[in-house]
């Protein structure tokens, strides 16, 4: 078998591993057709992949989603149970406007009397 073959033979399964991936990538995004973002989400979170295309910008691609674990909430506070007097009470909401170049931040009914004076 000739160099010319088998460097065809090499193309063509990382095509189709590649055209697999993003399928599956294209899959997990409910749609029917391979865009550049599911070319770079498969070839990103395959390893092997990743290691031989680590140079390779692919335009229109974006970027893998990455969160930084200290930015998450902590497990912790989802187990807690909440005591009866904090579950009773609704949260007080502060609103934020802006009159002007005067910035008003405080509750509702402070916002409203805030407001009467600058009309």
């Amino acid at each position: 078998m000739g160099a010319p073959v088998y460097l065809a033979s090499v193309l063509e399964y990382l095509a189709a591993e590649l055209l697999e991936l993003a399928g599956n990538a294209a899959k997990d995004n409910k749609k029917a057709r391979i865009i550049p973002r599911h070319l770079l989400l498969a070839i990103r979170n395959d390893q092997e992949l990743g290691k031989l295309l680590a140079g390779v910008t692919i335009a229109h691609g974006g970027v893998l989603p990455n969160i930084n674990p200290v930015l998450l909430p902590k497990k912790t506070a989802e187990t807690e149970p909440k005591s009866p007097n904090k579950a009773a009470k609704s949260p007080k909401k502060f609103y934020i406007c802006t009159v002007g170049r005067i910035v008003v931040s405080t509750n509702r009914l402070n916002l409203i009397n805030s407001l009467g004076h600058f009309l």
